[in-house]
């Protein structure tokens, strides 16, 4: 490593202790919670079992069958042709339901009447929900709502969870500095995570030292050791996922894995494909 590099480490570790006493912003209720409990999130609602990915039901079955005091949801939002938010993954509806197209090109009409399907390629009854149909299913309940907004549309989709007073349930996940910003300015209460690869990245999060209280850093499983001890002694809070969908086969890691991501990187979020076996086996972690 470059000694310009470690010396631009060594002065942010001062700055950023300075920020950490001196920061007067009110930390969000999910930033408080971490501080004592690990929370486990479940990839499109999680794969333990056989329901649709960003399905109702799938979320139903993971909120009722994890054992972590804190369960949460990763979805997926994208605009439809007529401007509603809907929960999908990829851009097109042609994986998971049994029909065809870009969303941002198809009409409610069209979308309403598709049916998605489940791990197998199976239709089933479900239908693709609207993202005001998990606001609502979820409202007050304790659910966290990891939010991954795909395209420009952060905005609306923060205007939708303040009317229904959820800001204090939801991580926003961004990617980039314009898209962390974005939701800042748009969002006073909801938990703000942006992805933490380089120096220049932790260089772009400590200029919104204001907001740090309710930052999170999104790392990689291949981050440099360097950069996650000033991480860890910034003191932000640190969330990775452990992907098994990358994995073959498409089943758990062993128990050891998950305790060992979270003992060395200090991990306080963990996304999972497998959310109830992780929960069940973190329990008091």
């Amino acid at each position: 490593m470059k000694r310009p590099f470690i010396l631009f480490f060594n002065l942010l570790i001062c700055v950023l202790s300075t920020v950490a006493q001196t920061d007067t912003t009110t930390p969000s209720l999910l930033s408080e919670r971490l501080k004592s409990q690990v929370l486990v999130i479940g990839h499109r609602g999680g794969f333990d079992s056989n329901y649709p990915e960003n399905s109702l039901a799938l979320f139903d079955f993971t909120t009722n069958n994890g054992t972590n005091p804190m369960i949460g949801l990763e979805i997926d939002i994208r605009k439809s042709a007529t401007g509603s938010l809907y929960l999908m993954h990829d851009p097109t509806v042609n994986r998971t339901t049994n029909g065809t197209g870009d969303i941002t090109q198809l009409q409610d009409t069209y979308l309403n009447g598709l049916q998605l399907k489940d791990s197998k390629g199976q239709s089933t009854g479900q239908k693709i929900p609207l993202f005001s149909d998990l606001l609502k299913r979820y409202q007050n309940k304790p659910v966290v709502l990891m939010l991954d907004i795909k395209g420009p549309i952060i905005e609306e989709v923060l205007h939708l969870v303040q009317q229904y007073e959820m800001e204090e349930q939801c991580l926003i996940l961004t990617f980039t500095p314009e898209n962390t910003q974005t939701a800042l300015k748009h969002s006073k209460n909801a938990m703000i995570s942006t992805l933490i690869t380089s120096e220049k990245d932790f260089q772009a999060l400590a200029a919104y030292n204001e907001h740090f209280t309710r930052m999170a850093a999104y790392i990689r499983k291949d981050i440099d050791p360097q950069l996650l001890k000033v991480l860890i002694e910034s003191k932000i809070t640190i969330l990775t996922d452990v992907l098994e969908i990358d994995k073959q086969p498409f089943i758990p890691h062993e128990v050891t894995f998950y305790q060992d991501v979270l003992r060395k990187n200090k991990v306080a979020i963990l996304v999972t494909d497998f959310p109830q076996f992780v929960s069940k086996h973190l329990q008091g972690q």
